[in-house]
Order: C-alpha cells, then sequence, then structure tokens
C-alpha cells in the first residue's frame, strides 16, 4: 500500500471525495433526514428497500426488546426504537433477531454505534439527530406509529402528527452553536 493524497486514490477506496455516498454502487451509508431524524440520521443502504414503511416498536431497555424477540412479539415489517441504547446492547437485541431469523426488522436509535459488533449492525438506522434526550421527535415515538424510509429521497419520517409538530419545535428552539461558552450560558442562565 503507498501513501498518497486522499482525491488520488482509487473510487474503490471505501471513503472518498467529501459528501459522497461511500461505496456508491454496491451501497454504504447514507445520511438521511426527515421529521424522524431534522438534522439527520446514518443508514446502511446496501440493507433496505429503495422505500417502505415499517411499524415502530419501542423499548426501554434491551432486555424487554430480547424478550419480546424471543417471545415472537417482534415480525418482519416492525422497527426497533431504542433511545440512548449502548453499543452492547443494539449488538445483543440484533443477535436476538438474527437467532429468530428476523431479516426484515431493523433497529432505529439515536445512539452512536461502535465498529467493533461483530457485523451485528447491519440493519441499524443510527445516530438519529436530534436525540430524545435533546428534545428530538424520536422521543415522540409511539409503539404502533408509522415510520416512512426512502432511500432515493434521503427521508426518515415518522408519520403522525406529533412528530411533525416536534420536529418544527425543535427547529424553532435549536440551539444555533455547541461551543462550550454557550453550552454553559444555557445550562446555567449566565
Amino acid at each position: 500500500m503507498t501513501i498518497q493524497p486522499l482525491r488520488k486514490q482509487e473510487t474503490s477506496a471505501p471513503f472518498y471525495g467529501a459528501g459522497a455516498l461511500v461505496g456508491a454502487q454496491t451501497g454504504g451509508f447514507a445520511i438521511m433526514h426527515g421529521t424522524l431524524a431534522p438534522e439527520g440520521c446514518v443508514i446502511r443502504t446496501d440493507m433496505f428497500e429503495a422505500a417502505f414503511d415499517c411499524t415502530a416498536r419501542v423499548f426501554g431497555h434491551a432486555e424487554a426488546a430480547q424478550d419480546a424477540i424471543m417471545a415472537g412479539d417482534i415480525t418482519d415489517g416492525d422497527i426497533i426504537i431504542m433511545r440512548g441504547a449502548s453499543t452492547e446492547a443494539l449488538t445483543a437485541i440484533s443477535r436476538s433477531l438474527d437467532i429468530m431469523g428476523l431479516a426484515e426488522v431493523s433497529i432505529i436509535t439515536d445512539s452512536r454505534v461502535g465498529h467493533a459488533t461483530n457485523g451485528y449492525m447491519a440493519r441499524v438506522i443510527a445516530n438519529v439527530a436530534p436525540s430524545a434526550a435533546a428534545g428530538g421527535p424520536i422521543a415522540l415515538v409511539r409503539n404502533g406509529d408509522t415510520i416512512h424510509i426512502d432511500l432515493a429521497a434521503r427521508r426518515i419520517d415518522l408519520m403522525s402528527d406529533d412528530a411533525a409538530k416536534g420536529a418544527q419545535t425543535f427547529n424553532a428552539h435549536a440551539p444555533k452553536s455547541f461551543a462550550p461558552g454557550e453550552r454553559y450560558a444555557r445550562m446555567f442562565g449566565a
């Protein structure tokens, strides 16, 4: 392997060009926006259909999600919502899905997903921003809500009036900067 500037490397390299879709010929990763993720989320494009609707199944912790999977309460076409979950918890849920043969079930999370997941994180839509803790629309998702994903349009939308209102409210009150001094001022009213 030779060291050369990134822009001179062949286009089959894993990452090329700012803003490019990674691995564009065979899939890769894309940033999507919508009422569920006004500031974006990361999706692995080769694992999903072009456009589809799915039913949200919301869980507060990994054990509850795993119990539902093993009990047969999760079916293909569902999408598991996990807010603030660790990489280990997401990996455990993904393993349970594999054990039960649920290849058409995905996970949406506002968590950051680590790379050391042994291949179990293929169908995870991660880094949904703003997070639930920051008042993002992912906090509004309820069991049975419909989520629409459209890869071509790069959209991920929660099909409910509450989500649209939540996205508008967040955008209207979103902080303009994350500079440490401004964050301190917001937290302590200085």
